[in-house]
């Protein structure tokens, strides 16, 4: 059983994004990354994201705090994606994380944390 099953059936507490970057410390005036990572957060675990994510729900505009209170009913580990199905009350929606190397902007693809100072990368 992969680590990410460990969402299965649980709920959405806040979806967010924040804007970080990256400096090298040794040498001045090198460029600098930035990252734009998208972190979902349950009651005892938080995903963060950093490669491209693609939500299909019904239609109309959705936003990423609509997914708030959202249950994780499926879990599909693909070797080049993730797809968690959310359901609420008549709604579906697939959240699918690109995880191809194409798609990789470092400094990882996504991580999970978890109790116990758990800890796992996607790469």
């Amino acid at each position: 059983m992969s680590v990410l099953q460990k969402l299965k059936g649980r709920e959405i507490q806040y979806i967010k994004s924040e804007i970080s970057t990256t400096h090298s410390i040794n040498v001045l005036g090198e460029d600098f990354l930035l990252e734009i990572p998208l972190e979902v957060s349950f009651a005892e675990y938080a995903l963060k994201i950093y490669n491209p994510v693609k939500i299909k729900g019904p239609k109309g505009s959705l936003h990423l705090a609509d997914l708030k209170g959202f249950l994780v009913s499926e879990i599909y580990e693909k070797k080049n994606s993730v797809i968690l199905e959310l359901t609420k009350d008549d709604f579906f929606i697939e959240f699918f994380i690109d995880l191809r190397d194409e798609s990789y902007t470092g400094p990882e693809a996504m991580c999970l944390y978890g109790p116990k100072d758990l800890i796992v990368v996607w790469d």
